[in-house]
């Protein structure tokens, strides 16, 4: 079985990220949006590190917001702080919903 896959220009940042960043597109400025910008972009930062991409670098986070919000959202890195990322933290693998015996 195959899941849809929509209009996900890039897949591993995935569907929710692909919905927030259109989102973002029409919400008007303000301290909502300034929170979705937050949230998204260190999802972003954290898809990267999970997909194996070879980048962690905030610029790619930052490059790929604007380019994927056709320039809505500029990310102002002087100003902007992501959350820290632990990468010793043991990755979860997903389950094939098969079960080990």
């Amino acid at each position: 079985m195959q899941l849809p896959q929509g209009d996900i220009r890039l897949r591993h940042y995935g569907r929710l990220v692909c919905e927030l960043l259109n989102k973002l597109k029409e919400m008007p400025e303000g301290d909502e949006r300034d929170e979705l910008i937050r949230l998204t972009a260190n999802q972003m930062k954290r898809d990267l590190i999970q997909w194996g991409h070879g980048s962690m670098d905030d610029e790619k986070v930052a490059d790929d917001m604007a380019r994927l919000t056709d320039g809505a959202v500029q990310l102002d890195l002087n100003h902007f702080t992501f959350e820290r990322v632990n990468l010793s933290e043991p990755q979860t693998k997903r389950s094939s919903g098969k079960k080990k015996k």
